[in-house]
C-alpha cells in the first residue's frame, strides 16, 4: 500500500513542475528501501544516505530540535496526553519557516538556478 502511495505522489510531484531531473535524498528508514520495486521515473535521481548519517539529513537537526527543546524531561499521563504534547511541538516548529530552515539547512547544499 504504502509503495503505490509514494510512487503516486512521486509521479503527481514530477508532473505537477516539470523540469529536467530531479533528486530526492532518501535516509535509512525502512520505507525508503523498496529494494528496487519503486518504479522510479526517468527524470528522478534517488540518493541514499549513508548509514549512519544524521549530520547530513537535516530532518534529524529537527528532531533533535523539538527533543532538547518541547519533548524532553516529561512523563505523559497516556498516550493521548503524548500524541497531544508531540504533535503541538510540532505545530509549533511547522509555524516558524525561518526556524526550520535554520536548522535543517547545510552550508554545503545548496542549489542555484
Amino acid at each position: 500500500m504504502f509503495r503505490r502511495s509514494r510512487a503516486q505522489q512521486l509521479d503527481n510531484a514530477l508532473k505537477s513542475q516539470p523540469v529536467r531531473t530531479r533528486s530526492s535524498v532518501l535516509d535509512g528508514a525502512g520505507w525508503h528501501q523498496q529494494g528496487g520495486r519503486l518504479k522510479r521515473p526517468g527524470n528522478l535521481t534517488l540518493s541514499p544516505l549513508p548509514p549512519y548519517a544524521p549530520e547530513l539529513n537535516g530532518a534529524e537537526s529537527l528532531w533533535e530540535y523539538l527533543r532538547s527543546n518541547r519533548l524532553s524531561h516529561k512523563v505523559w499521563d497516556s498516550h493521548d496526553a503524548t500524541l497531544d504534547d508531540c504533535s503541538a511541538a510540532w505545530r509549533d516548529l511547522a509555524a516558524s519557516p525561518e526556524r526550520i530552515r535554520s536548522l535543517a539547512s547545510r552550508d554545503w547544499a545548496s542549489v542555484n538556478v
